[in-house]
C-alpha cells in the first residue's frame, strides 16, 4: 500500500529535525571541546639598535692622588690647612724641622737623592712615551675620521679613534703631574740633606714641602706638632673634579669588555645618567 503525501511529509519533518538536532549536538560539543584562545600582547617588528649592557656597583675614587711624604726623620710643625682645602701647585703645605744626622742616616738620605733622581728620570720617560702615544693617536684619529667620511668605515671606528685620542691626551697628563710630583719629591729630600748641620754652616732650617699640582687637601694624617720618620705620609692631595669610577666584574663579562666602550653611571645622586668611557681594563 502506498504511503500518502501527507505521511511522507510528516516523515521528512521528523528526519529534518532529528538531523538540525544531531548538527546542533555536534556543534555544542565541538564548541566545548576547543581549547580556548590565549591572550597576547602583539606589536609592530621594527628594525633598531640591540644593546647589551653589563651592570654593576662601583667606587668612586680621585683620578689622581699624591701623597705628600716627609723627606726625611724629623719634627713635623702643626699642619695649618684642613681637609677639603683648595691648594695651588708650589704652595708650602707643611713644614719640617729634619733631626740630626749620624754619618750612616746621611748615606741613607744620600742614597734615597739618588733614588729620587731616578723616579724623576723615569717619570720623564713616561712623559716621552706618553706624548708619542698621544701623537699616534691623534694621527690615527685623523685618518679614521676620514675614512668615516668617505664611507669607506662605519662610524663606530671614528668613535673609538677618538676615544682613543682622549685617554691617551688623559694619560699624557698623569705622566706630567706624576714627573712634577717626582720632581717636588727630589726637591724635598735634597733641602733635607742640606738643611742639616754642617751641610751648608751649621744653622739649621726648615724644610718646607710643597704640593706639586693644584687640587685639594684630601686628607690630612696628622694635623698636630709632632716627630716623624722619613717616608711618613701627611696628607693627600687631589682633584676632586677629575674622578673615576672601580668596578668589580665577572670574568665572564671582562672579557666583553673593551677600553674604549661607551658606559652610563646611574643613581650617582643627580636626575640624569652620566656619560663616561672605559679607560683600562685591569688583567
Amino acid at each position: 500500500m502506498s504511503e500518502s503525501p501527507a505521511a511522507r511529509k510528516r516523515r521528512l519533518i521528523r528526519r529534518t529535525a532529528w538531523g538540525g538536532l544531531a548538527v546542533l549536538v555536534a556543534a555544542s560539543a565541538a564548541w566545548l571541546l576547543t581549547p580556548k584562545p590565549i591572550p597576547v600582547d602583539t606589536a609592530l617588528a621594527e628594525t633598531g639598535p640591540m644593546e647589551v649592557t653589563v651592570d654593576e656597583e662601583g667606587e668612586v675614587r680621585v683620578h689622581d692622588r699624591f701623597v705628600i711624604a716627609a723627606p726625611a726623620a724629623g719634627k713635623l710643625l702643626r699642619v695649618d690647612l684642613d681637609d677639603g682645602d683648595p691648594v695651588r701647585a708650589g704652595d708650602v703645605v707643611a713644614e719640617l724641622e729634619p733631626a740630626p744626622l749620624d754619618p750612616r742616616s746621611r748615606d741613607e738620605a744620600i742614597a734615597r737623592i739618588a733614588a729620587a733622581k731616578a723616579l724623576v728620570r723615569a717619570a720623564e720617560q713616561n712623559v716621552h712615551h706618553a706624548a708619542a702615544e698621544l701623537e699616534q693617536a691623534r694621527r690615527e684619529r685623523n685618518r679614521m675620521e676620514k675614512l668615516a667620511a668617505d664611507r669607506f668605515i662605519a662610524e663606530e671606528a671614528a668613535d673609538k679613534a677618538r676615544t682613543t685620542a682622549i685617554t691617551a691626551q688623559a694619560a699624557l697628563a698623569a705622566a706630567r703631574a706624576q714627573e712634577a710630583a717626582a720632581r717636588a719629591d727630589l726637591k724635598a729630600t735634597e733641602a733635607a740633606l742640606l738643611g742639616l748641620p754642617g751641610a751648608q754652616g751649621n744653622a739649621r732650617r726648615l724644610v718646607r714641602l710643597r704640593t706639586p699640582v693644584a687640587g685639594r687637601v684630601l686628607r690630612i694624617v696628622e694635623k698636630s706638632e709632632h716627630t716623624v720618620g722619613a717616608g711618613a705620609p701627611i696628607m693627600t692631595i687631589g682633584d676632586p673634579a677629575r674622578f673615576e669610577i672601580v668596578a668589580d666584574v665577572l670574568s665572564t663579562d671582562a672579557v666583553r669588555i673593551r677600553s674604549g666602550a661607551a658606559a652610563r653611571l646611574e643613581e650617582w645622586g643627580g636626575n640624569r645618567p652620566l656619560a663616561a668611557r672605559v679607560r683600562l681594563v685591569e688583567p
